[in-house]
């Protein structure tokens, strides 16, 4: 009887320890693995999520150490691809914040030369929309009194630029320095009908920009030349995100914060 008791409890700590391996390993292999479907966990997750439902399972998988964001489906699809087909906002940051970060990181060691020349606006969209940040602030720096609230193109302005920045944090980043120097947040973009800055961020439904430009200063109540605030807007161009931060942000406003 005391060998068997001396056995069971050997064998009952290398079980445990056996199982407390196990599972992230095998979850951790199986999230890259190809599925019957020729999808892989996380794309067959990001097709069936619905708007409302919990993350917490797809950040679970997209967090994971091994987990590859370059694989694609038989069709050439990545999860990046099924995240933006499928409106799954929180999880597109993620997954483009990966995909462009050695880009972004050369942009921020391009110098000031490489962007402005002759022509000063042209030369300072490009650096934003490029994600040269250093050259950005250097630009600010150098030029403390140039009128930032020009418009060029098709409606492009410095802080319309900011959208073009595929890593939310670099957007981010641009966006406030550019405010700093004097942007302003609720200037009229002429050649996009009278839209502003938030209906320009919720057209692709980028609504953590959105939200940053409000804490800015941004007036939810502007509208664009169909008469649309960016709430209206934001439903009528289906960008959800978008529209349920201002719903609740009305709300808020109203103390009915849901």
């Amino acid at each position: 009887m005391e060998k068997n008791v001396k056995m069971t409890k050997k064998i009952i700590p290398a079980l445990l320890l056996a199982l407390s391996f196990s599972s992230p390993v095998s979850a951790s292999s199986k999230v890259n693995s190809i599925l019957p479907s020729g999808k892989t966990m996380v794309m067959e997750n990001l097709e069936a999520w619905k708007f409302g439902e919990s993350l917490d399972e797809l950040n679970s998988m997209v967090m994971m150490p091994s987990f590859n964001p370059y694989i694609k489906d038989r069709k050439g699809s990545t999860a990046l691809d099924y995240a933006v087909i499928n409106k799954v906002k929180p999880i597109e940051y993620h997954l483009k914040k990966e995909k462009y970060k050695y880009q972004y990181r050369t942009a921020s060691k391009m110098k000031y030369s490489d962007f402005f020349s002759d022509d000063l606006k042209i030369g300072l969209l490009k650096a934003i929309a490029a994600g040269a940040l250093p050259a950005v602030k250097e630009f600010l720096v150098k030029h403390p009194d140039f009128d930032l609230n020009f418009e060029l193109g098709a409606g492009i302005t410095p802080l319309a630029a900011t959208a073009l920045i595929h890593d939310i944090d670099l957007a981010g980043l641009t966006f406030v320095a550019l405010t700093e120097a004097g942007a302003d947040v609720n200037q009229v973009l002429v050649r996009q009908g009278g839209a502003g800055l938030g209906h320009v961020f919720c057209a692709k439904d980028n609504f953590l920009m959105m939200l940053l430009a409000i804490s800015k200063g941004y007036d939810i109540n502007l509208r664009n030349k169909d008469g649309a605030d960016v709430y209206e807007y934001s439903y009528q161009s289906g960008s959800l995100y978008c529209g349920q931060h201002l719903e609740n942000i009305m709300n808020s406003l109203n103390e009915q914060v849901l």
